[in-house]
């Protein structure tokens, strides 16, 4: 195990994992007991990773099978929900939890039908407003029984940048990925479940060349087009699980 490296992803941490496949596609699933999480300074719980070489609809019914198994591990049934995409629609790398939000069907408005709420945060650096606060009061006020999150992550690995999808019930820390310290958003802070789900959209250039550019993230020329296709992925997922 390296505890260096510069990813967001349990698969490039863990020294083994356990992968079956469906046709073309990986699934790894991963446990983090209490002893797991001090060792690879990952927080416990269930991790589900999904890798796909090719962008596809077969990816959409394993998200949401992979998506209502968790549920069931957390004993969600059919309670309010809030949906969150974190990130910054104006940087294509940063966009999937943003473009993601624009395609959930939302029912907050309507009556006797389980409400789903969502909405998209921006950078802090934009706002002045921390995404944990932000979010934080908008658990307070709406009072979801369950908080999904949607992010962009890191990698260490140019065969999985854009190409995997990552969904655990352990929480996230916005900004972890870009050295951006903020408190962590888990079902301990917000005090109900918390599901994210998210893609590694960028890479430390030093993965790929020797260079000098410390702390320097990279992303593939056609981000646009695929964040596009994720999103829609994803967005389709968390629609079947919830409507």
């Amino acid at each position: 195990m390296n505890n260096n490296l510069r990813t967001d992803l349990i698969v490039e941490i863990l020294p083994k994992n356990k992968t079956n496949k469906v046709d073309d596609i990986e699934i790894t699933r991963v446990h983090l007991n209490s002893k797991d999480e001090v060792k690879y300074n990952k927080s416990k719980g269930n991790y589900v990773t999904i890798y796909f070489d090719k962008i596809n609809a077969k990816i959409v019914k394993i998200l949401t099978r992979e998506l209502k198994i968790l549920f069931k591990k957390n004993k969600i049934t059919n309670d309010d929900v809030l949906v969150i995409g974190l990130g910054n629609e104006n940087l294509i790398s940063d966009s999937l939890g943003p473009l993601t939000i624009k395609n959930i069907k939302v029912t907050g408005y309507m009556d006797n039908i389980r409400k789903i709420y969502a909405t998209s945060t921006s950078i802090k650096y934009l706002t002045g407003i921390d995404s944990f606060i932000y979010i934080k009061s908008l658990v307070s006020n709406l009072k979801p029984k369950l908080l999904i999150i949607i992010d962009s992550l890191v990698t260490s690995s140019i065969e999985r940048l854009n190409k995997t999808i990552q969904i655990s019930d352990t929480g996230i820390s916005p900004g972890s990925g870009v050295n951006i310290n903020s408190k962590e958003i888990n079902k301990y802070s917000m005090g109900i479940p918390v599901i994210s789900i998210g893609v590694p959209t960028v890479i430390d250039i030093s993965y790929l060349i020797d260079s000098k550019l410390s702390n320097t993230l990279v992303t593939p020329k056609d981000i646009d087009v695929t964040i596009m296709e994720v999103s829609k992925i994803i967005s389709t997922s968390i629609n079947e699980v919830l409507l």
